[in-house]
């Protein structure tokens, strides 16, 4: 009788004293349940990768409608002919990015033993330990060299990198090129150099200089590790040393093109100011400065709008020179996450936050702008703010007062979003992750309700009442890079693209 080829495999292994699998007889039991728990393995391993794929899927889908929702917003916007004219102030300088780790190491600096705020930096140490100090929390600052041999050494060491990057820098000429990039006119209040990369669309004031002054923009990856410690996001750590600036070199120039223009310009922009700090100033040359500054927003034609962008700060006599001299001549204010819990302690106490949360809630964010409204309104300064906006690295927010007539809050919203990303991003990988899928409103139960961000409508804006008042508060996710091209100039972008649009 013929047997069959598997009788005759399994005769084979049992005279071996094998199983059918090649293993002693002993291992059938135990090879068997192997057997089962592998291909249980494999499975579930092959079902994951299938709905990991299958996520990955959706959140391209979903990063795809966002984007065309926000450019089909864009697309359907049209600036106003002729288009708005916008006076920008104060200062001009050259910014030198250079990654702040490998260029302290080039320098053989060691992380320090502390990290402290220390305002001006002096040497190498108040250096390393206020760097560290915004390093571990992933926080932007921007701070005052007085020691000009350590930043002129900081400055040729970092030019001999070969990924450094000049570009233009300063809040207000950055600002001002991006209103006139997007097709704004635009008058800048500083002073101007050869070496002031401008856009000559931008119309600097004046004086003319030999040479600009330099901020040196130390940035850094998130999770970068400067050797025991890490960064929570990626950020930057920018530093200075100058002379012009801080000096308001240009606002005498300034002033002069403002009262000699036939009428009065849609938008007065003040930034810059946080480059007023740690300067080494005769006695009360400063408090004289703000004076002037002062004067020129109390004198600004009742039809100018005038924004505040606000900036790092930890002097607190400075800050309470911008409450006192600038803020109650500002209809709008634009500030990042980290500025606006800044901003609302000075409203409440006088004092500075110099580090707040680097991821907030929106609303929490939300929040406090509202108690920002409340507060300024309390004070019954001769211009009532009517607008404010935060730009994060996940979201924008615009709250506006109906009643004070801004335009097209929505399209703002979008357009600042855009400018985030595109600002940002280098290789166009988008990571839609930071903003919630739905937000509250409110965390302290000032506004009520719940918000579903819609991937085809992306902007969400709603109506409710602030202190008696009708606003509109509009929210846009940001759609953020992997690979960040460039952290500093972003918030001045942001708050000059959104603003254009408003005017």
């Amino acid at each position: 009788m013929a047997t069959s080829k598997s009788t005759q495999c399994e005769a084979a292994q049992a005279k071996k004293g094998s199983s059918l699998f090649g293993f002693p007889k002993s291992f059938k039991k135990f090879s068997l349940g192997a057997i089962v728990v592998l291909s249980i393995a494999v499975g579930v391993q092959l079902y994951q990768g299938t709905r990991v794929t299958n996520n990955d899927q959706l959140v391209a889908v979903r990063q795809e409608n966002i984007l065309k929702g926000l450019e089909a917003i864009e697309r359907s916007f049209t600036l106003r002919s002729p288009p708005p004219s916008v006076f920008v102030g104060f200062g001009s300088c050259v910014d030198i990015f250079a990654k702040a780790i490998p260029l302290f190491k080039k320098l053989g600096f060691s992380e320090p033993d502390v990290e402290k705020e220390h305002g001006v930096l002096r040497s190498s140490s108040n250096l390393l330990e206020e760097f560290l100090f915004y390093f571990k929390k992933g926080a932007a600052a921007e701070r005052y060299v007085s020691n000009g041999e350590l930043f002129d050494k900081l400055v040729e060491t970092a030019k001999e990198s070969d990924d450094v990057k000049i570009a233009l820098g300063g809040n207000a000429p950055v600002i001002a090129q991006r209103i006139a990039k997007n097709g704004g006119s635009v008058v800048l209040g500083a002073q101007n150099a050869a070496d002031l990369p401008i856009d000559s669309r931008v119309v600097p004031s004046g004086p003319f200089v030999e040479s600009s002054d330099i901020h040196l923009i130390l940035e850094y990856d998130k999770n970068e590790k400067f050797e025991e410690s890490s960064a929570t996001r990626a950020n930057r750590f920018i530093v200075h040393s100058d002379r012009y600036n801080p000096v308001l070199a240009g606002l005498n120039s300034f002033k002069k093109a403002l009262a000699e223009k036939n009428s009065p310009p849609e938008g007065l922009v003040v930034g810059g100011l946080q480059m007023m700090e740690g300067y080494e100033y005769p006695e009360r040359r400063r408090d004289e400065h703000f004076a002037e500054i002062k004067e020129l927003l109390s004198e600004v034609n009742e039809k100018t709008r005038v924004h505040f962008e606000l900036a790092s700060f930890v002097d607190e006599e400075i800050l309470q020179n911008i409450k006192e001299s600038v803020i109650p001549f500002s209809d709008s204010i634009g500030m990042n996450e980290q500025e606006l819990p800044n901003l609302l302690s000075l409203m409440k106490t006088g004092k500075a936050i110099s580090v707040s949360d680097a991821y907030p809630r929106i609303a929490s964010v939300l929040d406090q702008m509202r108690e920002i409204y409340k507060l300024t309104k309390a004070q019954n300064y001769p211009r009532l703010l009517s607008r404010l906006h935060v730009h994060n690295i996940a979201f924008q927010a615009i709250a506006v007062r109906k009643s004070a007539g801004w335009r097209k809050t929505m399209t703002a919203t979008a357009i600042s979003s855009l400018t985030a990303h595109r600002h940002a991003d280098v290789l166009s990988f988008l990571t839609q992750k930071k903003m919630d899928e739905s937000f509250s409103k409110s965390i302290l139960g000032l506004a009520d309700g719940r918000v579903h961000l819609n991937p085809e409508k992306p902007v969400s804006c709603w109506e409710e009442t602030i202190a008696g008042d009708a606003f509109k508060i509009c929210v846009a996710p940001v759609l953020v890079c992997r690979n960040v091209k460039q952290t500093a100039g972003g918030g001045d972008n942001i708050s000059g693209a959104g603003l254009l649009v408003q005017l």
